[in-house]
């Protein structure tokens, strides 16, 4: 597995996190991720342990508002531990958000 510590291949490796995220392709950026954050424990620290906390946080600056925009790295927002399935496990409608999708 490559390192973020390739210095070269970061913005290669950015470049092609931002394409999967844009054209929802959730599984390849869940791989790359995975992939990238080596070993298992590593990204289960980085990313899913921090998105049970960037949940309630979210979850708290919801109280009272019908609606607010949250930005986080893609990272988090995917797969079965992403903070959309959790605010969606609470009954939380998340719609995604990409630069075509803001009329620009």
């Amino acid at each position: 597995a490559s390192s973020l510590k390739d210095v070269n291949g970061v913005k290669e490796w950015t470049q092609k996190v931002q394409e999967a995220y844009v054209a929802g392709d959730d599984a390849k950026l869940k791989a790359m991720l995975e992939t990238q954050f080596e070993p298992r424990t590593f990204y289960k620290k980085l990313i899913e342990d921090r998105n049970v906390n960037i949940e309630k946080r979210v979850e708290e600056y919801l109280k009272g508002k019908e609606q607010c925009f949250v930005v986080v790295g893609s990272g988090h927002l995917i797969g079965d531990k992403g903070i959309v399935k959790l605010l969606e496990g609470k009954n939380y409608k998340v719609e995604r958000v990409t630069p075509g999708s803001l009329g620009h």
